[in-house]
Parts: structure tokens; sequence; C-alpha cells
């Protein structure tokens, strides 16, 4: 299973117990954010909460950690994710080609 964004900033700034204490939240909360959820709907998604990102980013840089905004979100699609070469089906520039 590939890390989520909230597994590698956790990881980057000391461990859950820092960020728990960081953001005003329980360890537990923080784990329930970090690991991805079994079901549908459920808490947490592996995703930082936008409230917590300004933070971590401030206790980021106080201590000299290696930490950007850009470190919260992911641009690239998962690898096994991805679409095949060539297939751009959904792909709003494609159709607006094709129309023209």
């Amino acid at each position: 299973m590939a890390e989520t964004i909230a597994k590698v900033i956790v990881r980057k700034v000391g461990g859950a117990a820092v960020v728990s204490r960081i953001v005003k939240r329980s360890l537990s909360c923080v784990y329930k954010h970090t690991w991805c959820p079994s079901k549908p709907g459920a808490i947490g998604g592996g995703l930082v909460p936008a409230s917590w990102q300004a933070p971590l980013l401030a206790y980021a840089e106080a201590e000299g950690i290696d930490l950007r905004p850009e470190d919260f979100v992911r641009l690239r699609p998962e690898p096994d994710s991805a679409a095949p070469d060539g297939d751009d089906a959904g792909d709003p520039q494609s159709d607006r080609e094709e129309a023209a």
C-alpha cells in the first residue's frame, strides 16, 4: 500500500505525538487522519485537514524541517491508477480538440 500524504507529513514532523501536540488534537484523532479508511465515508483518508496545515508549516519552519505547502497535496496520480498511454478519456482538453 502506498504511503498516504498524512503519513509522510507525520513522519517529517516527528511522529503522531508531535502532530497531536501541534494541532491540539488527540493522538487517536491524528491516527484516524493518517491511515486510509477501510470503508467509504470513514474519517481520514490519509489527508491532513486544512485546519492543521498552517500550524504544521509554522512548526516545521521554526524547527528547520523541510515541509512545504505542496507536500499536503498529491500532484500526480498513483502509478496503478494512471490511465494507459494514449488514453485521454474524460480529458476536457482532448474533448475540445475533437470538437474543433
